[in-house]
């Protein structure tokens, strides 16, 4: 169940009302102390704090009376973790770290005491003991209280609350027994109390005066000049230029390998003759007084996660000889304090002009350092070219840049343009021309665009050199050196999660997680980002990582990768082991082309609640084809949402065809796919009525393995939805937060039958059945078999490859009990018209059709066949069939049967057939009696007006009318035996008369059929006979 991830966020807090203004504050005063408390003397400037030393203040609470000790501060903590979880911090400003690459300028000192009042000089006060561990790459003169998340608290801000940490301060309560609520900020006297210590009270509003300095990064150590000679200088920087001395690099040097990325500034008071390369222009004031101000440039200078070195360039714009002062400091400006008198809180160098460089071409950049981040159509540095002297005409340089070590195109790192934004980054070049005009020293600055970060561009000795080139000969030759620069470009990616969130344990949840990255890895659509969670309950550093690779699509949005870097709008999905409330669950990803983690981790708080389960059970554990199922559905509890939902059942195996179910009572409500891999259409669910938990219905069962195979193993789950008809796609009308165990069966096959087949639709009587209808050779006939199988599905299945899938019908034909040619297949429903068998006889005699059948899950056919017999002529004939072949005039009811061999189905006229008997022997004038063979003329098969008797040749002729190859009967009248007729006999000859075409054959009737072949009857002659009684006596 799918719904979108929200991130909770509710921030915890202290009591209301903790700093809520008021007339007074309740600190009476801050002081350093040990860890015990005990009050120590101030650090001053020239002992600063180094990495690792823990430094202590104490924070003193009065009460708001003294002499009630309801009135005096408990500090209590009432959160639902552990004090060590969500300790009581209070806000420091250290090292100010703006980008977000950092932790921002903001450190917690965390409260070490059980805060608890006392009374102490007829006052309760109680002490609140914070301590902080200094760490690599910090750098304040000194540490003050933060104001906020961004700025310290001034020396003026006598009324200003303190910044506490604000993830962990809604766990404590700091109340007066009476309920009141405490301010942090300065108390001013309201009333005459004694000093709990000797001495005066210490109203020291920023922290400041406990001399909490901390210097781990300082200007580099090695000096131009040593400090120990009577003119000592840091560094000389060639006249023009930006070239040290003696290649002696401008930098910071920290301490210790700094954790995490760490920025201070540095600017010059005399930018005149010494300025901050690449800084920002800025006017400083250096007093309250509206003209102490100074212009000049303002650098940043970042030590970077793992390294102990900034550097930072400077450019001499001064006369040789001439001397600046290099400022140091935590903050982009002179610190005031609250009289506006400028504090010493940084550090200062001597710089100066030195001599020019021979002429010398030397690429600056901006930025020795740069990130490739989401604001790539921004660029992170302006290049140029700097000359040490002048040269008399135009020169054209190219800027090669190359990645170091790096065998992939350049262009995928870096590219150039003349703006310093661009709408489309692709389009750019990797590299680029710049001009120096005659009688300059630089050219106009052009723009470098970062794309990617990776090893490359990141290790110690890695980065991307930006090279110079003449192609101008003279002045190529004039310019001896030409110096590149060198960058060095990281990323982070950067992600969030939309908030707020909720879930429920154990139900697959879409989540929105947002990245911010460079450009490479943000349009990555070949490995993609990974995801990793730690649930709350998490052990450790226990992490998962989500299945599958991500992209980022519109608006930052990570989606699934489909196969071969396909985009899909599939968002990630997390999926919470059990119910937690409101507790941290962490996210980061990792960048596919940088491999970089995200720069923190990131925190959101989670409600989920417990899963609501679904039991679904069936009334058998195994079925047959064809059977029905009958389905138990059981909420865990009742169906509380004031409307009807709707129960569904999903195959737990997502490919299963759910066209081999249906449903009963007109409910179907199986949804899923076809064999195709399509959506079947809208089903229909069975309702949960409101305040009802639970609902039964049926299935019919389509669809089977054999008993070799196990059977056809099924499982199926609930889903719930509010929707009564429903294909099971749109997330929006599933209804989360319920969780379905699996009803679990399996159906077996069962064989197909033929129940008959027909011939040219006619039906076959039974297995072996012979068709009365006889046919000429060269006629076609179409055979169906009329199959039951009780898994219909394996019927209607349409599913390729056919030989693995559909239903099978082969046909054989046999002809005067031999084969004839190979058996055919036939694959799909053999109750379709359209697969039936058709099969010309091309030779006479008694033919077998023989079917057999087999569904997809059979490995042999059908035990049982099916067979009819078809008997096929020569050609058709006129057939004579007398009743016997000798008569006795004397007896009664002989007759003689005239029909047709073979009836076209498509004639629907009679056809006509003229009879015709006469005696063998020829009676020319009756010399010698032939006999008498004569033909009842009262017969309605007759044709009117045929009937005609010959009585000098003692012959019959007479046309009858046939509708079929049933024959007709002619009855004889009349007969007189001789010793010719019982000798010769007589001759019967019969021919079809009727000229009309035929539809199969295209023939007129008269010369389609064969003349009958000629019959001889005889009829003997009865001697007479007399019987007589004597006479009585």
């Amino acid at each position: 169940m799918k719904k979108l991830l929200k991130t909770l966020v509710c921030a915890l807090g202290f009591a209301a009302g903790l700093f809520a203004r008021a007339d007074n504050g309740d600190i009476y005063e801050i002081r350093p102390c040990d860890a015990s408390g005990e009050t120590i003397a101030p650090r001053t400037v020239d002992k600063p704090l180094q990495s690792g030393e823990t430094f202590y203040f104490r924070m003193r609470l009065i009460g708001r009376s003294d002499v009630d000790i309801d009135e005096a501060w408990q500090v209590k903590y009432t959160g639902t973790g552990t004090e060590e979880v969500f300790p009581l911090q209070i806000g420091l400003y250290v090292t100010d770290t703006p980008d977000s690459s950092g932790t921002g300028p903001i450190r917690w000192a965390t409260l070490v005491n059980a805060p608890a009042p006392k009374q102490i000089s007829g006052t309760y006060y109680t002490d609140l003991i914070f301590s902080y561990k200094v760490q690599p790459g910090e750098f304040a003169l000194p540490i003050r209280l933060a104001a906020n998340a961004s700025s310290p608290v001034t020396a003026d801000g006598t009324s200003t609350a303190y910044y506490f940490n604000p993830l962990t301060k809604g766990a404590w309560s700091i109340e007066t027994g009476s309920g009141k609520k405490c301010n942090f900020w300065q108390w001013s006297p309201d009333r005459i109390v004694t000093s709990p210590e000797a001495g005066s009270r210490q109203t020291d509003v920023t922290l400041a005066n406990c001399g909490f300095y901390v210097k781990t990064i300082d200007f580099d150590a090695n000096w131009q000049v040593a400090q120990t000679e009577a003119n000592p200088i840091w560094r000389t920087i060639h006249k023009n230029s930006t070239t040290p001395k003696n290649g002696m690099t401008p930098s910071l040097t920290a301490l210790a390998a700094v954790s995490q990325a760490v920025t201070l500034y540095v600017w010059s008071e005399n930018d005149n003759i010494i300025t901050v390369d690449g800084g920002e222009a800025k006017t400083l004031p250096t007093d309250n007084t509206t003209s102490a101000k100074i212009s000049t440039h303002v650098g940043q200078v970042t030590i970077y996660g793992g390294q102990m070195t900034g550097n930072f360039t400077l450019k001499a714009v001064g006369n040789e000889g001439d001397k600046a002062t290099l400022v140091l400091s935590s903050t982009p400006y002179y610190t005031m304090d609250s009289d506006g008198k400028r504090i010493t809180d940084y550090l200062t160098v001597p710089v100066t002009v030195g001599e020019p460089l021979p002429p010398t071409l030397t690429v600056k950049t901006s930025a020795a350092n740069v990130t490739a981040d989401e604001n790539f159509s921004v660029s992170k540095a302006s290049i140029k070219v700097e000359a040490s002297q002048a040269y008399t005409g135009d020169v054209e340089i190219t800027i090669t840049p190359a990645v170091i070590g790096a065998t992939a195109a350049v262009g995928e790192y870096v590219k150039f343009s003349t703006q310093n934004q661009v709408a489309d980054v692709a389009s750019l070049s990797s590299t680029i021309k710049v001009k120096l005009t005659a009688g300059e020293t630089e050219t106009a600055p052009v723009y470098a665009y970062f794309l990617r970060a990776d090893t490359h561009t990141t290790s110690v000795t890695g980065g991307i050199t930006f090279t110079p080139e003449v192609a101008d000969t003279a002045a190529n030759a004039y310019f001896t050196s030409k110096n590149p620069a060198k960058v060095k470009v990281t990323s982070t990616p950067v992600v969030s999660v939309d908030s707020p969130f909720n879930a429920v344990a154990g139900d697959p949840t879409d989540v929105e997680i947002t990245v911010k990255d460079a450009y490479a890895d943000m349009k990555d659509r070949a490995k993609g980002y990974e995801i990793w969670v730690r649930y709350p309950g998490s052990a450790g550093s226990s992490f998962t990582q989500l299945a599958g690779a991500y992209y980022v699509g519109q608006g930052g949005i990570l989606y699934a990768l489909g196969a071969n870097g396909t985009e899909t709008q599939d968002k990630p999905q997390v999926k919470f082991p059990k119910a937690v409330d409101n507790q941290d669950t962490f996210i980061y990803v990792v960048s596919p082309v940088s491999d970089q983690l995200s720069s923190k981790l990131y925190a959101f708080k989670a409600v989920v609640q417990a899963a609501r389960t679904i039991t679904v059970t069936t009334d058998k554990d195994t079925y047959q084809e064809g059977d029905i199922a009958k389905f138990e559905v059981e909420l865990s509890a009742e169906n509380d949402t004031g409307s009807t939902l709707y129960a569904y059942l999903r195959p737990s195996n997502p490919d299963e065809d759910v066209t081999k179910f249906k449903g009963g009572s007109g409910y179907n409500p199986v949804i899923g796919k076809d064999g195709s891999g399509k959506v079947v259409g809208s089903r229909r669910g069975w309702p949960i009525r409101a305040n009802k938990k639970t609902v039964s219905g049926t299935v019919q069962l389509l669809d089977g393995l054999s008993e070799a195979e196990g059977g056809l193993s099924l499982a199926f789950e609930v889903v719930l939805s509010t929707k009564a008809n429903w294909d099971g796609t749109t997330t929006e009308d599933e209804v989360s937060g319920y969780t379905s165990d699996e009803a679990g069966f399996s159906v077996f096959n069962v064989e197909p039958t033929i129940t008959r087949l027909e011939m040219n639709g006619v039906a076959a009587e039974g297995s072996g059945y012979k068709y009365p209808n006889r046919i000429p050779k060269g006629m076609a006939r179409r055979f169906q078999a009329i199959v039951e199988d009780k898994g219909t599905y394996d019927l209607t299945n349409a599913n390729e490859p056919a030989e693995d899938y559909q239903f099978q019908t082969k046909w054989t034909t046999r002809r005067n009990n031999i084969v004839v040619g190979d058996p055919k297949i036939i694959y799909g429903d053999p109750n379709s018209s359209a697969k039936t068998f058709e099969y010309t006889f091309n030779q006479s005699g008694t033919w077998e059709i023989i079917a057999q059948v087999k569904d997809k899950d059979m490995n042999d056919w059908a035990k049982t066949n099916y067979t009819v017999l078809v008997e096929v002529l020569d050609n058709p004939i006129v057939e004579i069939k007398p009743s016997a072949e000798t008569y006795y005039e004397t007896e009664r009811g002989g007759k003689i049967e005239v029909g047709l061999s073979y009836w076209d189905e498509q004639q629907v006229d009679p056809l006509e057939v003229e009879v015709k008997i006469a005696p063998k022997t020829t009676v020319p004038e009756l010399k010698v009696n032939p006999g008498l063979l004569k033909i009842d003329s009262a017969n309605n098969d007759i044709v009117t007006g045929s009937y005609s008797y010959d009585d000098a040749t003692r012959t019959t002729t007479v046309k009858v009318r046939l509708t079929g190859t049933a024959p007709v009967e002619l009855a004889i009248s009349e007969m007189d035996g001789t010793m010719v007729s019982s000798v010769d006999g007589f001759v019967v000859d019969a021919q079809v008369t009727s000229t009309t075409t035929l539809p199969t054959s295209g023939q007129p009737a008269n010369d389609y059929y064969t003349k009958a072949k000629t019959q001889r009857v005889y009829v003997e002659n009865v001697a007479p006979s007399c019987s007589f009684q004597p006479a009585e006596a």
